[in-house]
C-alpha cells in the first residue's frame, strides 16, 4: 500500500515539475515566472503526499527530498522540452512572404463568426506549411475541410506560441472535404442541433441555451458575452464535465441491463470521443475527455479512480503536446478551478460548519451551491486579476445562484434539440418549458453584471501570488478532514462530485 501510495504521488509530482518547467520556459525566462513556477513545483511536490491523506500527517524528511528531487528533474525537463518544440516548430514553419500575393491553406477547425470577422485556423500548403489564424470578412463562407484561397499578408504573432494571423482582402473556396470526412460529419450534426434549438428557442435565450448543451459562443451577442464576463458566469457554455457525466450515465441506463461493465465503459469511452470531435478539440472538452477515460479505465479494471493524478496526467499530457498550454489563461483556469473543487470543498464544508446534513432539501442545494462556488473560484483569482486586469467580488453571488440551474438547462436543450427532430409538434411546448430555466439565468446574469465589486489589486507581484497560494494550502491543511476509506465508484465509475455537482470545465 505504502509503495503505491508513493508511486502516486511521484507521478503527481513529476506531473507538475514537468507543467511549471513548460510554463518558465514559454515565459521566455522571466526571473519571476522562472522562480514562481519552481518554488510552485517544489512546495506542490513536498507537499503532495500529505495532501493525499488529507493533509492529517507530514511526510518524512526522506520522501519530502526524494519528491523535491523528482520535482527538479521533471521542471528541468519540461523546461528544455518546451525549448526543444519551439525550435522544431520554427524550423519546420514556412510562412509565404509579404510579396507572396496568394497563397493556399485547408480550414482546420470550425469558423467562429462575430459581426467583425469569421475567425478560423488554417493550415498552410506547400510550397508553405504551419498554421495560421484567418480574420476574414464575415460571409466568407469558408467552412471545415474547404480548401482556400487567401489574398492577404501573413503578420508574425503578437506572443510566442500563438500562430501568426491574416487579415486577407479575399477568401475563394477552391475545394471541399480536404480535412477529416469524419470530423466533418461530427461538425455538421453538431452545427445541426444547433440549429434546431435556436430555431424553436429564438434570440439571446437561444443562443445562450445551445452554448450550454453543446458548448461554445458562436451565436451569443456581445452584450451577453460581456455580461456573462463581467457576472463571472462564462463557463456555463463550457461544462464538459458535466456534459460528459451525462452521457456515462446514459450509457449505463440504457444498457445496465443487458450489457457487462466492461461493454458499457468501452461504449461511454466511445461517446466522450465522439463529444470530444464534435467540439472541435476544445482544451476543456479534452481535459475532461482524459479524465473520463482514465476514470472509465479504472472501473474497467476494478480500480478506484484518483482525480488527483487523473488531473495532472491529462494536464501534463496535453503540454506535452503543446507546451505552451500552461502559460494560456484559460488552461490555467481551467485546471486550477477543478483543482480547487477536488481540494477545497471539503475544508469549506467544514470552515462553515456544514459538515451535517441539511435541514432540508433546498437548504442542502444552496449549501452544495455555495461550496461548488467558492471552491472554484477562489484558486483562480490571481490568474483573473494578473490575465484581465481585474476580479469582480459579484461572481460569487452570481455562482451561487446560477449553478443549480445549469444541468436542467442542459438537458432542455437535448430535449428541444430531440423534439425537434423526432417530434416537431412537441417542440414548442419543450421550448417553452426550457425559456422558463433560461430567463432565470438571464436575469441573474444581468443582475450581477450590473453591479461591479471589484477586488483590492493585491496580485501585482509573484510574491502576493506565492503568499495567496501558500495561504490556500494552509487553509487546506487547517480545515481538511482526515482521511477516510475509499468511495465506491458510481454506476458511471465516475467521481461523484462530477455527477451531483457539476465540475465546471473539467
Amino acid at each position: 500500500m505504502a509503495n503505491r501510495i508513493f508511486i502516486g504521488d511521484a507521478a503527481f509530482t513529476a506531473a507538475i515539475g514537468f507543467l511549471a518547467g513548460a510554463f518558465a520556459a514559454d515565459m521566455g525566462w522571466k526571473g519571476a515566472a522562472f522562480a514562481g513556477a519552481g518554488l510552485l513545483a517544489a512546495g506542490i511536490g513536498v507537499s503532495a503526499n500529505g495532501l493525499s491523506f488529507g493533509s492529517v500527517r507530514r511526510a518524512t524528511r526522506r520522501l519530502g527530498v526524494i519528491l523535491a528531487a523528482i520535482a527538479a528533474v521533471f521542471f528541468a525537463a519540461g523546461f528544455f522540452y518546451c525549448h526543444f518544440r519551439i525550435y522544431l516548430a520554427q524550423d519546420r514553419e514556412r510562412l509565404p512572404p509579404p510579396t507572396a500575393g496568394s497563397f493556399r491553406a485547408i480550414v482546420d477547425g470550425w469558423p467562429a463568426s462575430s459581426w467583425r470577422y469569421l475567425t478560423f485556423q488554417a493550415i498552410l500548403e506547400a510550397p508553405f506549411s504551419g498554421e495560421i489564424t484567418v480574420f476574414a470578412r464575415p460571409g466568407s463562407g469558408a467552412a471545415y475541410g474547404d480548401e482556400v484561397l487567401i489574398t492577404g499578408k501573413v503578420l508574425p504573432p503578437r506572443e510566442r506560441g500563438q500562430p501568426p494571423a491574416v487579415f486577407p482582402r479575399v477568401v475563394v473556396r477552391i475545394a471541399t472535404h480536404r480535412a477529416s470526412r469524419l470530423r466533418e460529419a461530427l461538425l455538421s450534426f453538431r452545427a445541426a442541433v444547433f440549429r434546431k434549438i435556436t430555431t424553436w428557442v429564438p434570440g439571446t435565450a437561444g443562443a445562450l441555451l445551445g452554448g450550454e448543451t453543446l458548448g461554445g459562443t458562436e451565436a451569443i451577442g456581445p452584450s451577453l458575452k460581456t455580461d456573462l464576463s463581467v457576472s463571472g458566469t462564462s463557463y456555463i457554455v463550457s461544462m464538459y464535465g458535466y456534459k460528459i457525466a451525462v452521457i456515462a450515465m446514459v450509457i449505463e441506463l440504457a444498457l445496465g441491463f443487458w450489457a457487462g461493465r466492461r461493454t458499457r465503459s468501452i461504449l461511454a469511452a466511445a461517446a466522450v470521443g465522439v463529444l470530444v470531435l464534435m467540439t472541435g478539440g476544445n482544451i476543456s472538452a479534452v481535459r475532461a475527455a482524459v479524465m473520463a477515460w482514465l476514470a472509465l479505465a479504472a472501473k474497467w479494471s476494478g480500480r478506484v479512480f484518483d482525480p488527483r493524478n487523473a488531473l495532472a496526467a491529462s494536464a501534463a499530457g496535453m503540454t506535452f503536446a503543446d507546451p505552451h498550454l500552461p502559460a494560456d489563461p484559460a488552461f490555467v483556469l481551467s485546471v486550477l478551478s477543478v483543482a480547487g473543487m477536488f481540494y477545497l470543498a471539503r475544508p469549506l464544508e467544514r470552515f462553515f460548519g456544514w459538515g451535517g446534513a441539511a435541514a432540508g432539501r433546498w437548504s442542502a442545494v444552496l449549501r452544495e451551491a455555495t461550496i461548488v462556488a467558492v471552491a472554484s473560484l477562489l484558486p483562480i483569482i490571481p490568474v483573473i486579476a494578473v490575465s484581465f486586469g481585474d476580479f469582480s467580488l459579484m461572481s460569487f453571488p452570481s455562482n451561487i445562484l446560477i449553478a443549480p440551474s445549469v444541468p436542467p438547462a442542459a438537458l432542455a436543450g437535448t430535449a428541444v434539440a430531440a423534439a425537434g427532430f423526432l417530434a416537431p409538434p412537441a417542440a414548442p411546448l419543450v421550448a417553452k418549458l426550457a425559456e422558463t430555466v433560461l430567463l432565470y439565468q438571464l436575469a441573474v446574469i444581468r443582475l450581477c453584471a450590473k453591479v461591479v465589486l471589484p477586488a483590492p489589486p493585491v496580485f501585482g507581484s509573484a510574491a502576493a501570488i506565492a503568499a495567496y497560494f501558500a495561504a490556500l494550502l494552509v487553509f487546506i491543511h487547517i480545515y481538511d478532514a482526515p482521511r477516510r476509506p475509499a468511495q465506491p465508484a458510481s454506476r458511471t465509475g465516475l467521481p461523484g462530485s462530477v455527477l451531483t455537482n457539476g465540475v465546471r470545465e473539467l
